[in-house]
């Protein structure tokens, strides 16, 4: 159906590296989703693994898949040289990775550990990653600076934390001699169980202070990986010490100076970047004087908004003729910055507000809440786990 086939291309917006004239194909997300493939593929481009000519606007699942096959292929030597045996299993993973590629464009199962940015229980899926070359982190640690809560459950799956949870939370309705456990197992169990919900309640977002700074120090100097939070897959770098997102919204198809999003902190904050690391400016290339007639109207209209309405009055002859006269007087002016601020401003802000709602709007899978409720319901093994050049490779 045309609605399939829309699914299955991905948008191609190119980015010149004006350093170098270098262009770069970034391809963009066509609906809302985790879309990890995307991410990988993202990753390989910028990183010059996988190509796609200058002259496509459009690439197509098949041929995205075709090109990561072929480039795992090069990657790893193991596939055509060596023991018999290591070559048979690598062929094999090979054509496990094949058959699992289709799936990353839907999201896929990642049931994380809160220790390490790059711990993460091994799937199937996750075997795309390595194949690629192309490493998964994430920021939902524990903080070692406490050691209780980090002893007991940050080696721990997110998985077998919930289910941690749930049977503390039965022990603790039917008795401890149930379950097997004497009464000093009960008690501690229960007060890790407690620790442990408090994390996941405290930290929604899936990412920590501590994780935050983890993962700074976990990607290396222009190095591109893949960045999990909040069941989204999002292609990261670090530069220049800094960690940047790639935005791979649709939404900035059109919109050549916004390549990065610069990871600033755990709260939300950011700030957009063109390619070469320069930081996006509405502004440019507007006559500073028509900016600076914008930038009054707008605090005009701020203090407008503030200032108390006077009570109603019913209008005199006289006053309703000063009106007249005040608004046939109105500044030439004040209306050009009127129409420039309409133009200019409104525009430029309104789609960053856009984008930031919809690139950190949290996505859904078939996956349960990240944040247990006080008392967690036990879920089917097949639902517990969380789904959803100058670069170095």
């Amino acid at each position: 159906t045309p609605s399939e086939e829309f699914e299955d291309n991905y948008r191609i917006k190119w980015i010149t590296e004006r350093s170098t004239g270098k262009k770069y194909a970034v391809l963009l997300q066509n609906r809302n989703g985790p879309c990890p493939l995307l991410a990988i593929s993202n990753a390989l481009l910028l990183r010059g693994n996988i190509d796609i000519h200058e002259d496509m606007s459009h690439v197509n699942e098949e041929m995205l898949i075709e090109k990561i096959t072929e480039y795992i292929f090069r990657a790893n030597p193991l596939l055509r040289e060596g023991e018999e045996e290591v070559v048979a299993n690598e062929q094999q993973n090979l054509a496990d990775v094949i058959t699992t590629l289709p799936k990353l464009k839907k999201g896929i199962d990642v049931n994380v550990r809160f220790n390490a940015p790059d711990a993460f229980e091994f799937t199937p899926e996750l075997s795309c990653f390595d194949m690629c070359r192309v490493r998964l982190l994430h920021g939902w640690l524990v903080d070692p600076q406490d050691p209780y809560s980090f002893d007991s459950f940050a080696k721990l799956t997110y998985n077998q934390l919930v289910d941690l949870i749930i049977t503390a939370s039965s022990s603790d309705q039917y008795g401890h001699l149930e379950n097997g456990m004497d009464s000093e197992e009960c008690s501690n169990r229960q007060v890790i169980a407690k620790l442990a919900g408090d994390f996941l309640e405290d930290n929604p977002s899936q990412l920590t202070l501590h994780g935050f700074h983890a993962l700074s120090s976990a990607v290396a100097e222009n190095e591109i990986c893949v960045f999990f939070r909040n069941n989204h897959f999002s292609t990261l770098t670090r530069r220049d010490g800094k960690l940047f997102l790639l935005v791979s919204d649709l939404g900035y198809l059109h919109e050549p100076e916004i390549v990065w999003d610069k990871f600033i902190g755990i709260h939300g904050e950011s700030q957009f970047f063109n390619f070469d690391l320069v930081a996006y400016d509405p502004f440019r290339g507007v006559d500073r004087k028509d900016q600076d007639l914008a930038e009054r109207l707008q605090a005009e209209e701020n203090r407008k908004v503030l200032e108390p309405k006077p009570k109603t009055s019913k209008p005199s002859a006289t006053t309703g003729g000063e009106a007249s006269s005040s608004n046939q007087d109105e500044d030439e002016d004040y209306k050009l910055a009127k129409k420039l601020h309409e133009m200019e401003v409104s525009k430029s802000r309104g789609q960053a507000t856009r984008a930031a709602r919809q690139t950190r709007k949290p996505t859904h899978t078939t996956t349960p809440s990240t944040t247990p409720s006080s008392t967690p319901q036990p879920a089917s093994d097949k639902s517990k786990s969380i789904s959803s050049s100058c670069w170095q490779q």
